[in-house]
């Protein structure tokens, strides 16, 4: 065996054994932010464009002599297999990390939601009912101590507060519940995201502290109900 062989087996037994610890690396990460549902979506993705990335090289590189010369060295098949191997694991990782970002994005935005329902409630029960409603979400600002709760990660403009340049906020209060005693908690919009920040949907609070996904036609129907939600307010609370 030539030296430029044994360099070339020497580089490939490295490459192969890091290889299966990079697959386990990877799919770990997938597990822990999205379960098996992203592993099994990532690993559909990762072998689609290992079979492209694979087809294109043999389209690309078909000449019989040369064809004839990678079998002769069944080291250089494996580097091919190799770099394949690695293209795809890269596609499918930044795949998934798109989706997982995104995820992550919407699962921030109703815990932003739902931090901002429990500073409502304790600006309520401090004040004693005597201020009120809160008119715009400054005055829930002393309740969370900080400005996080306040901002959409997927918001690429929040604005400021209708009565103050102060506060940024992706969100504003649409309705004060007080006022529309007869209508059920569950079907009170008080909270909205002030632009669909999640593929064409925007998150709502309700009175009852829930939050669902509505996207523009739903958004707008909800708007023109005075932020009532027809079908909430007529299904009963469990």
């Amino acid at each position: 065996m030539e030296t430029s062989d044994k360099i070339l087996l020497g580089l490939l037994l490295v490459a192969f054994a890091a290889f299966p610890v990079a697959v386990f690396l990877y799919l770990r990460t997938a597990y822990r932010k999205g379960g098996w549902a992203d592993v099994r979506a990532a690993a559909i993705v990762a072998l689609v464009a290992m079979l492209i990335f694979a087809g294109l090289n043999i389209w690309i590189h078909w000449e019989v002599n040369h064809f004839q010369r990678v079998l002769e060295h069944p080291f250089a098949v494996g580097s091919i297999l190799f770099v394949v191997l690695l293209s795809a694991a890269s596609l499918g990782a930044k795949g998934m990390n798109k989706r997982s970002a995104s995820r992550s994005a919407e699962e921030e935005c109703v815990h932003n939601l739902q931090r901002i329902y429990i500073s409502i409630k304790q600006y309520l029960h401090h004040s004693g009912g005597r201020l009120g409603f809160p008119a715009d979400l400054e005055a829930l600002y002393p309740m969370a101590r900080e400005p996080k709760p306040f901002v959409c990660p997927a918001d690429k403009e929040p604005g400021s507060t209708r009565s103050s340049d102060s506060i940024t906020t992706s969100y504003e209060i649409v309705s004060n519940p007080l006022d529309r005693t007869t209508i059920p908690p569950h079907g009170m919009a008080i909270v909205v995201e002030k632009r669909a920040n999640h593929a064409g949907r925007r998150f709502v609070l309700f009175y009852d502290g829930s939050v669902r996904a509505f996207d523009d036609a739903r958004y707008e129907k909800l708007k023109s109900n005075l932020f009532i939600d027809v079908l909430g307010s007529l299904r009963r609370t469990p």
